[in-house]
């Protein structure tokens, strides 16, 4: 599993989604949780962080979202060599088989429909750490 140091940074456009989530992956025990309300916002997040030479160890992604949605911060994610294999879960309300066959070939490392429960999202992030090579 993550260590409880891990960085995970939620991406949502809705903040009641957001803080369901951050407050969930708190509970699970992680503290270094931080939030961004689209791709873009999330993006330069990410790239700040990366100049001080931080990075964030999962990345939960919204699928639809205004301003730049899950899949086109998927596709940008792979133009940078950085970040490109950065751990991303996929969340949304969408559990059409395309969507999730789209996603994964776009870099998602596990995707869940809403509306799903603190236990789904440790198992998914379980299976995350797992698929990466790291056991618990």
């Amino acid at each position: 599993m993550f260590p409880k140091s891990s960085r995970v940074l939620v991406v949502d456009d809705s903040m009641a989604m957001r803080t369901l989530t951050a407050e969930q992956l708190k509970s699970l025990g992680y503290k270094n949780v931080e939030e961004a309300e689209n791709g873009k916002v999330a993006m330069e997040i990410i790239k700040t962080q990366q100049s001080n030479g931080v990075t964030f160890d999962l990345i939960i992604l919204d699928w639809n979202m205004p301003v730049m949605n899950g899949i086109d911060f998927l596709y940008e994610m792979k133009l940078d060599s950085k970040i490109r294999k950065s751990p991303v879960l996929v969340i949304t309300a969408e559990g059409d088989v395309k969507q999730v066959t789209q996603a994964i070939s776009a870099g998602a490392s596990e995707y869940i429909v809403k509306p799903f429960d603190e236990t789904i999202l440790n198992e998914k992030m379980k299976a995350i750490w797992e698929k990466n090579g790291k056991k618990p």
